[in-house]
């Protein structure tokens, strides 16, 4: 799964740190990169609770649940907030607060436009949305209600894009809204039903043809992408089918197969890079800021006014400023968890 992370994160900064003229940018990365990770998020965490649910109270189980989610997640979103506050960096009024409570995406769907240094915190808003809501689902719906709910919540998702385009919101707008993201985080949760025997037909038909299944997502998404006079299409098909490429995606990376694409899944530098995938995105645009104190240290050289080299080096910094905070910060603090077991003793 740290595979999947790191290149989900690495599609991001493709999308982020490369001019939109570029001509990679033919691939939507930064759209996959997302896609991929609310599918990620939407399996372990439907995992983890599933692993948990009836082993202890309901009340310990969610209890441990949003200890460790906030031990993982909450310092170094603050701690970047902080430092943005210590650098003097201003924002549009109501950003940093909608930032600080984790409703910057209902903001941006409200008021869109560029958000710079937080604009990315939308897809941080929707998981945290997300755990707040899903856990009780989980924990409270009756087990034979859980995979028709998923099932449905998936469905509602793109249902909602293409009713809100109707009503006249722009693409970005709907973007941003938690609804329009249920389809990728519903789509994990409901592989990781399947996973864990909620649906044995239904696994064994998405064992047989998951492949294909992902080569017809792709396909739906740039058949609609690319036609404008199919733009309700998009939303209702194309964004859908990069869901289930992302379902198809980590299925792919639960099975035990030894090919090439496994090992670049299983090395140790992309494993790693995985692993610090959370710092990589939170601090994206922080090194921003040091990148351009290089530039004017140096009187902007010839050899940062190439695109791959200056897009090379910000990753570098931003690589290397998540693995300070990872093992300076952030694994610190993850030792708590120990003290928030599931009975499971699976851990998030």
């Amino acid at each position: 799964m740290d595979g999947l992370r790191a290149i989900a994160v690495a599609g991001v900064l493709v999308a982020h740190y490369l001019p939109t003229d570029n001509v990679i940018q033919f691939m939507p990365w930064g759209l996959l990169g997302v896609q991929l990770f609310f599918v990620i998020s939407g399996f372990l965490i439907t995992g983890i609770l599933l692993d948990a649910r009836g082993k202890a109270k309901n009340s310990d189980v969610l209890k441990a649940f949003y200890m460790r989610r906030f031990l993982r997640i909450i310092p170094p979103y603050y701690l970047l907030l902080a430092i943005y506050s210590i650098l003097g960096v201003s924002f549009a009024s109501g950003t940093l607060l909608a930032s600080a409570l984790y409703y910057l995406n209902i903001f941006e769907s409200a008021f869109p436009g560029e958000y710079p240094y937080i604009g990315h915190f939308w897809t941080l808003c929707i998981e945290e949305q997300f755990y707040l809501v899903w856990p009780w689902v989980i924990i409270f719906l009756p087990r034979s209600k859980l995979l028709i709910f998923t099932i449905l919540a998936m469905l509602f998702a793109p249902t909602s894009r293409v009713l809100l385009d109707l009503a006249g919101l722009p693409y970005l707008s709907i973007r941003n809204l938690p609804t329009s993201a249920l389809d990728s985080l519903g789509g994990g949760a409901l592989l990781a039903l399947m996973h864990h025997g909620y649906a044995p037909r239904l696994m064994q038909w998405w064992q047989r043809y998951y492949g294909w299944l992902f080569a017809l997502g792709l396909l739906l998404y740039f058949a609609t992408h690319f036609n404008t006079a199919l733009s309700i299409s998009h939303l209702w098909i194309g964004l859908f089918g990069t869901a289930i490429c992302g379902m198809s995606a980590v299925h792919y990376s639960t099975l035990n197969y030894d090919t090439l694409f496994d090992r670049f899944l299983t090395n140790r530098c992309v494993q790693y890079i995985g692993k610090i995938s959370y710092g990589i995105y939170l601090y994206q645009f922080l090194t921003l800021f040091p990148l351009y104190k290089l530039v004017s240290i140096l009187g902007h050289p010839t050899i940062l006014k190439n695109d791959y080299i200056y897009a090379l080096t910000w990753t570098s910094m931003t690589i290397a400023t998540a693995a300070i905070s990872w093992h300076c910060f952030e694994r610190p603090l993850l030792r708590l968890k120990k003290l928030f077991q599931y009975t499971s003793g699976k851990a998030a």
